[in-house]
């Protein structure tokens, strides 16, 4: 992880677990927040929208309560958690960004002006002409974060687990155009950089994470590797924390966004992440927002190798 992407935050060790996780968790806003619900967007229905006004992005979704009342396994993905539309709206907020290149087609000259205050990575990593390619773990049905942030870098690589990917290309499908693609539909001739919606099964990665890596970032790893509320029991952490350090290199930067629901789990996650040779930095609340601070919590995290 480069250096300058650490610019205010505050790294957590072994030494200072336990006071981080006390404090995010004793936060009177945070608790008041994470009271009210588990985190769906809207569970009662299968559409659900995405707008940021300032970058003129609206983004409309399929989402299946069918497969989430299921009794299969795994079907959390199937709908849309609320820290995803937030960590997309402080990214588009952080960063310089055009309209999103959308079938609806709206044009601007429309950029934001990055804070003081916001972390270097942001800006680097989004925005127009951009080279960065990035990897995102656990997109779930929606693709909402492909959606948004896919025409703003150069790659993009959408996983999750099989069964919910047919309706991440769907909703791909509906939002956007102008990308070049090998697992999802593209009318487009005019391609403006590359998405990939594939299968990354957490506890079986390898292969699935070589057959991305060889052909679609030719051989390297990605810029930035994204996760939104991807643990939210114990099981899932140690197959992610390996996953995590399978897909990512030294330059790599990992941005885990997570709701805050139960601090013992939350804990054995930083301590998982630690134990792993991974280091973990802390943003701020007052780098996040309002939206984000309350109820959430936003690590960059780094593999400097074995």
């Amino acid at each position: 992880m480069l250096k300058e992407d650490l610019i205010r935050t505050e790294e957590i060790t072994q030494d200072n677990i336990s006071d981080h996780v006390y404090e995010l968790f004793s936060s009177h806003t945070r608790r008041s927040a994470n009271a009210q619900s588990l985190g769906f967007v809207n569970s009662g229905s299968d559409h659900v929208t995405f707008s940021h006004d300032a970058s003129g992005t609206e983004i409309d979704l399929h989402q299946s309560t069918a497969i989430l009342n299921s009794s299969a396994a795994s079907t959390t993905g199937a709908v849309l958690w609320k820290v995803s539309p937030i960590f997309a709206s402080w990214v588009l907020d952080c960063s310089t960004v055009p309209k999103n290149s959308a079938k609806k087609g709206k044009k601007s000259s429309y950029t934001y002006t990055p804070s003081t205050a916001n972390l270097s990575c942001t800006p680097k990593l989004f925005g127009p002409g951009n080279t960065s390619s990035v990897l995102e773990l656990g997109c779930g049905a929606t693709g909402l974060l492909a959606c948004v942030f896919a025409p703003l870098v150069k790659t993009y690589v959408a996983t999750d687990q099989a069964h919910l990917l047919k309706l991440t290309k769907k909703n791909i499908e509906t939002n956007l155009s102008h990308y070049q693609s090998q697992t999802i539909p593209s009318q487009s001739n005019k391609a403006k950089y590359r998405l990939e919606c594939m299968e990354l099964d957490w506890e079986d990665a390898e292969e699935s994470w070589n057959k991305i890596k060889d052909n679609v970032f030719e051989g390297h790893y990605p810029d930035l590797v994204i996760a939104c509320d991807t643990i939210y029991n114990e099981y899932l952490i140690d197959p992610f924390v390996e996953t995590l350090k399978l897909v990512s290199g030294p330059e790599t930067v990992i941005m885990v966004a997570q709701q805050l629901r139960l601090s013992d789990i939350f804990e054995t996650f930083i301590t998982a992440l630690i134990e792993a040779g991974l280091r973990v930095f802390a943003v701020p609340e007052q780098l996040m927002g309002e939206d984000f601070a309350q109820g959430y919590s936003l690590h960059l995290v780094g593999n400097d190798g074995p």
